[in-house]
C-alpha cells in the first residue's frame, strides 16, 4: 500500500483487516518519496495522525513492512505511535507484530549514540526481521567513500537481536562493521538470510578474522542473496554454523558469455566440508562446470538438491568429441552430472528430490540420464524398463525450461527420461 500525503484511508484499511478473521494480518506502508519532507514547513509525511492511530489501537498485525526515504521518516513514525496518548498502553497492534520488514532507501542520519538509534523503540515481540540498508551511494552521497559506510553506526539493541529466530540483513556498505554489531547477537536465529558483500576488506583482513568468526549457533538455514556476483561468499569461512542444514546461495542473473569471469566456488566447498547439509539449492548464476561437480561431490549427505537458472560453463575448450559443437556466439556448455555418473562409490548417495529449473538447453540430456541410470541399472523389455536393483532414495525429479528453449525438444527431453524408468514432475506454468 501507498500512502498519499495528504490522504490515509485509515477506514478502509481497518474494514478490510476486520474481514481477515483468525488470518493473520500484513500490512505494507510505502513511502519512497521525500519530497515533501525537502520543503520548508513540511512535515514528514510519515507523520500521520491517522497512519499513528492505526499501528496504536487498530486490528492486531502480524506482519509489517516499512518502506521509508531514510532514517528520519522512520523516527518519525515511532514518535508519532508514541504521541498517541489514548492508545492503549499494552495490546497495540505495533506491540503485537512478530514479524517487521524495514527497508531504508536514502540518506543515512543515524546518531553514533546508541541511547539515540532509531531501533531502539523497536515493537516488544518481534521474532523475524528484515533489514535492507540504503546503498553507500545514497546512504552517503555527500563525501562517500567505503570509510564513511564502513564505520556508519547501526545500534540494533542486543537484546532485540538476541529474540530473533529469523534474521535478514541487505547492504553493500564497506567492512565488516554491520556484521561485528549484529551476528553476535544472533544467538537464537535459525533462519538467516545475508546479501553483503564484503567490499573494502582485504584478503588478509579476512584471514585474520577467520580465527574467531561468528558463531551462530541455532542456524538452520542460510540464504546468501546475491552473493556470487557480489563476492559475498568471502563471508563464508566466517560463520560458524554447526547446526547447518539448508543452504541457498544466488548471483545476480546467468549469463551466457564467456568475458565474464567464473564465480570461485571454493569458499562454499570448504564451508560445506564436514557438515550434515541435506539441502542446497544454487540460483541464478553461470559456473565452471568442474568445479560445480567438484562441489557436489563434498555433500554426501544431501537429499535435495536445486540448481535453479544456472549456466554450467568451460573455462578452455572442451575436447570436440564429448561435447557438441558450438555454434557462434555460443559459450562451452557442459553438465556436472556428466562427472558424477561414474564416480564410486557415487555421489550424492543420498539424493532424493533434484530440481533442475529454467534450463535454456536440452543439449546435456544423455549426461542427466546416464547419472539417474547409474544410481539404478536396467534393462529393457518390451518397452518397460527393469531394475536390477532395490528401489533406491531417489523419489522427484522436477524440470522447467525457460522461454527460449523450443517446447517440443523439451518434451521429447521429458519422455526419453520417462522411458527410462525416472518419474519427471514439471509444473504447469
Amino acid at each position: 500500500m501507498e500512502l498519499d500525503f495528504e490522504e490515509f484511508p485509515r477506514e478502509k484499511i481497518e474494514e478490510w483487516l476486520n474481514r481477515s478473521g483468525s488470518v493473520p494480518r500484513s500490512l505494507e506502508v510505502f513511502l519512497p518519496e521525500h519530497e515533501y519532507c525537502k520543503k520548508q514547513d513540511s512535515p514528514c509525511r510519515v507523520h500521520n495522525p491517522a497512519l499513528a492511530a492505526l499501528l496504536a489501537k487498530g486490528q492486531p498485525l502480524r506482519n509489517l513492512s516499512l518502506v521509508y526515504s531514510d532514517t528520519e521518516c522512520f523516527q518519525t513514525l515511532v514518535d508519532s505511535l508514541l504521541r498517541t496518548v489514548d492508545a492503549p498502553p499494552t495490546n497495540r497492534p505495533w506491540d503485537s507484530l512478530r514479524s517487521l520488514t524495514c527497508t531504508f532507501l536514502d540518506r543515512w542520519t543515524q546518531s553514533p549514540d546508541p541511547s539515540k538509534s532509531i531501533f531502539i523503540s523497536l515493537p516488544p515481540n518481534i521474532i523475524s526481521f528484515k533489514l535492507s540498508l540504503s546503498d553507500s551511494w545514497h546512504g552517503f552521497p555527500v563525501k562517500y567513500d567505503e570509510y564513511e559506510s564502513a564505520t556508519a553506526p547501526l545500534n540494533i539493541p542486543p537484546r532485540f537481536l538476541e529474540q530473533l529466530t529469523s534474521f535478514s540483513l541487505s547492504t553493500d556498505w564497506g567492512g565488516l562493521g554491520y556484521l561485528d554489531c549484529t551476528l553476535p547477537y544472533c544467538t537464537n536465529v535459525e533462519e538467516l538470510d545475508l546479501n553483503c558483500p564484503a567490499f573494502g576488506v582485504t584478503k588478509e583482513d579476512l584471514q585474520q578474522r577467520e580465527r574467531s568468526g561468528f558463531l551462530l549457533p541455532k542456524v538452520r538455514s542460510l540464504k546468501l542473496t546475491d552473493a556470487i556476483s557480489k563476492d559475498s561468499l568471502d563471508i563464508l569461512p566466517l560463520l560458524r554454523t554447526p547446526q547447518l542444514e539448508s543452504l541457498d546461495i544466488s548471483g545476480c542473473g546467468s549469463i551466457t558469455s564467456t568475458n565474464h569471469p567464473f564465480p570461485d566456488l571454493g569458499p562454499v566447498i570448504k564451508f560445506v566440508e564436514g557438515s550434515s547439509l541435506w539441502c542446497f539449492r544454487l540460483r541464478n548464476t553461470n559456473l565452471d562446470v568442474r568445479q560445480l561437480a567438484g562441489t557436489l561431490r563434498h555433500l554426501p549427505f544431501l537429499t535435495h538438491l536445486t540448481l535453479d537458472d544456472i549456466i554450467t560453463m568451460y573455462p578452455t575448450q572442451p575436447q570436440p568429441w564429448r561435447y557438441s559443437p558450438l555454434r557462434s556466439g555460443q559459450v562451452c556448455r557442459g553438465s556436472p552430472f556428466g562427472f558424477l555418473e561414474s564416480d564410486d562409490p557415487p555421489s550424492l548417495p543420498q539424493l532424493e528430490v533434484l530440481e533442475l529449473l529454467s534450463l535454456d538447453s536440452t543439449d546435456d540430456d544423455d549426461s542427466l540420464l546416464k547419472f539417474l541410470q547409474s544410481r539404478r541399472p536396467s534393462t529393457r523389455e518390451n518397452e518397460e524398463p527393469t531394475f536390477q536393483a532395490p528401489p533406491e532414495t531417489f523419489k522427484k525429479l522436477t524440470l522447467t525450461f525457460s522461454p527460449t528453449v523450443d517446447p517440443h525438444r523439451a518434451d521429447i527431453f521429458i519422455e526419453k527420461l520417462k522411458k527410462s524408468g525416472v518419474s519427471v514432475y514439471t509444473p504447469l506454468k
